[in-house]
């Protein structure tokens, strides 16, 4: 009886050692592809509030009057720059977005 007993304790101890290198490589695979998820949803948001922010200046354009207005939300900051002709969003003094009119009828 005692040999059994041995014998199956030994067991127990290898199918635990199997079981956890299988479950550190499957963390190993998932947690830099869940990294890489959350990165490109951040730049996803950041994207989206730019094109906000264009519409928004967009929306209350008005050509006689020029202006520069700042627009921030959570971690984004631009300027939108209004001509006459067109509208430029910066981020950090570098233009990431542009409208250009080429005509317009009111």
């Amino acid at each position: 009886m005692s040999l059994n007993k041995k014998k199956e304790q030994g067991f127990v101890m290898i199918e635990s050692i199997v079981s956890l290198s299988i479950l550190a490589l499957f963390i190993g695979g998932v947690f830099p592809f869940s990294l890489e998820l959350l990165t490109i949803r951040e730049q996803a948001k950041v994207e989206i509030e730019l094109s906000r922010f264009l519409y928004e200046s967009a929306l209350f354009y008005d050509r006689m009057d020029p202006k520069n207005e700042y627009f921030s939300s959570g971690r984004v900051t631009a300027n939108s720059v209004t001509t006459n002709k067109s509208i430029h969003l910066y981020v950090e003094d570098k233009e990431v977005r542009s409208i250009g009119f080429l005509s317009a009828e009111w």
